[in-house]
């Protein structure tokens, strides 16, 4: 399968002016969200297929500097979510 997931060098995809595009789209990874979350049914399917990472030597580290960025975001939203939901579940049991 193809994904269009992560590093797409610029012979990948042309922009539509015909300018040279070069991109990285990040998309969900399920082993960096919390353990309650990695759920074991996700498919594999273009939203849930590895990101394709730059082979170039002067990207090394940006793997691993970007997946560590990507979960502590989705931790951070999690915790968050959590912290809202119990916040307005308390206020609604009170009043």
């Amino acid at each position: 399968m193809h994904s269009t997931q992560g590093y797409e060098p610029q012979k990948g995809a042309k922009h539509p002016q015909g300018h040279l595009k070069e991109a990285f789209n990040i998309g969900y990874e399920p082993q960096y969200d919390l353990p309650e979350f990695q759920d074991a049914s996700i498919d594999g399917t273009a939203a849930t297929a590895p990101n394709v990472w730059p082979a170039a030597p002067e990207a090394k580290g940006f793997e691993a500097a970007y997946t560590t960025y990507f979960s502590q975001t989705i931790r951070l939203g999690r915790i968050m979510i959590r912290w809202v939901t119990t916040w307005f579940l308390h206020r609604r049991m009170s009043h």
